[in-house]
């Protein structure tokens, strides 16, 4: 412990190169406000504006039989900061980012600190640090605060892997005092995010490639040896514990199919599924173009062996990145993608285990890789089957790994060997920092975001729809028309988008058309409120009172809350009592909050889009 201190006072210069690079290349982001998510997670939750809310997460009921009707009530850790920040900074956007960031260099140094006290080695410390900071691929999660949970959960990982690593150097009660440390702190990861969970399988390899190199005095040799899987067995049950915990906070229902947790859940409960905020409501399946990963376990596998390779590339070289993705099913092994990403991580393996002795720090990085990958592998369904935040803990086993090579490369190559790893370690960072300060950029407004996600892939269907809100909400209708067909020829069959779609029509004055959109929206969906709302709007409009009527009707019958609808029926019901005179159109039908907040809610409820602005009344 004397040592690890020592030696972090003597290099402290190296820990500031890597605080000072992750500040110059985020810098700017400060200045950004929230978007995407955040929204809804963040802006959109009173929970996370209210501070005394901290005791209510600080509460051990909470942790044993509460269940907060919050969103992200699963992950506490990333909701308490949430909330901090929100004291703190007043609910400023600058705040939020602020923190984002510095918890993403928190999260660098501390893998140094892994890295060093794996190793002892300055240059491979370092390498791991600056490698890490500067990737690109971690944009994401440091611009977008509700996918900061990455972050915390390997600020939390690296923390408690060097805690038990640094036991090894005691004895007697301070080496179990480190142990209960390093749990505590494997707790915390898992409470900020699930992908926490591999730890344990990551100190079974620490253990295994860099084993302790003497037996403390006060440890008899025996128990030295078994104590490696004591603490192993301590950390499955931490595992157990957070699963415990975690059960009753599941009910995600993807496309009709329970995640992991729901269907572990109700298989033990015999209980049906549910959210935190109560029973999912019926709506028809929504049928998008990965549906063949949730209904066949054949396309869930090789689907999922494709993606995998995909994020394998990406791991090596992080580009091109986008914000969302629309993976293509695959169905059989003849296909060339499934094979080439299994091969490739067969080879990822080989050379682990070719390297296990001569440089067992890369060995250990190459690793980390398919271990940390484990959670969004496809074992269990998730909402989005590939995200570029998904390779955050992941990517710190390319940055050890790197680290590891570039620093053999210093020390064992001959004079043109030592030069051209500096070389090569500076040309890579440099380029890191150009792919980070330039996909900053794209985080600047939703608009830029889903604008850069069109751009790198035309495909993404619920890129086209999120532009053509943010397009429609600025006035550029022609512009949003455009990409609302965009998203419906990729997704004829999302009813909810059909509707936003004719929205925009009624607001261009093409009644006709709207009508016939609305139409063969209820034709997908006949119980969506705002769909029959719209409908009455076009109808009105076209003269055809009665018709209007009939959808005001039929709307209130589906959501009697439907305040608009009440509305529009009364006048429209006075309007047909003053026959033959000339009446205006019903009030605030086109920017109606509570049709736009069926609409939103519809969306927010199949994590398929972006919502538009919440309205009163849901």
């Amino acid at each position: 412990m004397a040592r690890l201190r020592e030696r972090l006072s003597s290099d402290v210069f190296l820990i500031w190169a890597v605080i000072l690079l992750g500040l110059v290349l985020y810098a700017g982001s400060l200045g950004h406000p929230l978007i995407g998510d955040d929204h809804t997670f963040v802006l959109g939750q009173p929970f996370t504006q209210d501070c005394s809310n901290l005791l209510k997460l600080a509460d051990p009921r909470y942790y044993l039989n509460r269940v907060l009707p919050v969103t992200g009530a699963a992950r506490p850790v990333w909701l308490g900061s949430v909330i901090a920040d929100s004291c703190i900074y007043g609910g400023a956007a600058a705040g939020y980012h602020l923190s984002s960031l510095l918890w993403h260099v928190c999260a660098s140094v501390l893998l140094m600190a892994l890295a060093w006290t794996l190793c002892r080695d300055d240059w491979t410390a370092l390498g791991a640090g600056v490698l890490f900071v500067a990737n690109p691929l971690h944009t994401e999660n440091v611009n977008i605060i509700t996918f900061r949970t990455d972050i915390l959960a390997l600020a939390f990982m690296t923390l408690a892997f060097t805690l038990y690593l640094l036991r090894r150097s005691q004895a007697g009660w301070r080496r179990l005092g480190l142990l209960g440390l390093s749990l505590a702190c494997y707790g915390l990861a898992v409470l900020a995010k699930e992908m926490a969970v591999t730890l344990p399988l990551l100190v079974v390899l620490g253990d295994w490639l860099f084993p302790e190199s003497r037996t403390p005095k006060a440890e008899p040799p025996r128990a030295a040896r078994r104590l490696p899987w004591r603490a192993a067995a301590a950390f499955a049950l931490v595992l157990l514990c957070y699963l415990w915990f975690r059960m009753p906070r599941a009910g995600n229902v993807v496309l009709g199919h329970q995640d992991f947790f729901s269907s572990v859940r109700d298989t033990l409960s015999g209980a049906a599924a549910k959210t935190p905020e109560g029973p999912t409501p019926a709506h028809p399946a929504i049928v998008v173009p990965w549906q063949q990963v949730y209904e066949s376990p054949k396309a869930r596998l090789l689907t999922m062996a494709r993606i995998m390779g995909e994020d394998l590339s990406l791991l090596l070289w992080p580009h091109p990145l986008q914000g969302d993705y629309s993976p293509r099913p695959a169905v059989s092994w003849r296909e060339p993608g499934p094979m080439l990403a299994v091969l490739a991580w067969l080879g990822v393996l080989v050379l682990a285990w070719a390297l296990r002795r001569r440089l067992p720090m890369a060995a250990f990085g190459l690793l980390w890789l398919p271990v940390t990958l484990l959670p969004v592998s496809g074992l269990w369904l998730l909402h989005n089957l590939q995200a570029d935040r998904y390779l955050y803990v992941p990517s710190a086993g390319i940055a050890l790994a790197a680290a590891a090579a570039l620093s053999w490369l210093t020390r064992r190559a001959g004079r043109s060997g030592r030069l051209a790893a500096p070389v090569l370690a500076a040309a890579i960072v440099a380029s890191y920092a150009l792919m980070t300060a330039s996909r900053n950029l794209d985080y600047q407004d939703d608009a830029s975001l889903q604008a850069a996600t069109v751009a790198a892939d035309p495909g993404v269907a619920r890129a086209h729809f999120n532009l053509a809100q943010i397009l429609r909400g600025q006035g550029r209708l022609a512009a949003a028309e455009a990409e609302y067909r965009a998203a419906l020829e990729l997704w004829p069959d999302f009813a909810a988008w059909r509707t936003a779609f004719a929205i925009a029509l009624l607001q261009r004055g093409r009644v006709a058309e709207a009508a016939d959109q609305l139409q063969a929206s209820l034709k997908q969906d006949p119980g969506d409120p705002a769909a029959h709302y719209f409908l009455g709007v076009a109808h009105w409009r076209a003269g055809r009172r009665a018709k209007a009527a009939a959808e005001f009707d039929a709307a209130l019958r589906l959501d009697p809350a439907d305040r608009a609808a009440a509305q529009a029926k009364a006048y429209v019901a006075a309007a047909r009592k003053r026959a033959g005179r000339k009446a205006a159109a019903p009030a605030a039908y086109l920017d109606s909050a509570r049709a736009c907040s069926a609409a939103a809610w519809e969306q927010a409820r199949l994590m398929l889009s972006m919502p538009c602005s919440a309205g009163p009344g849901r």
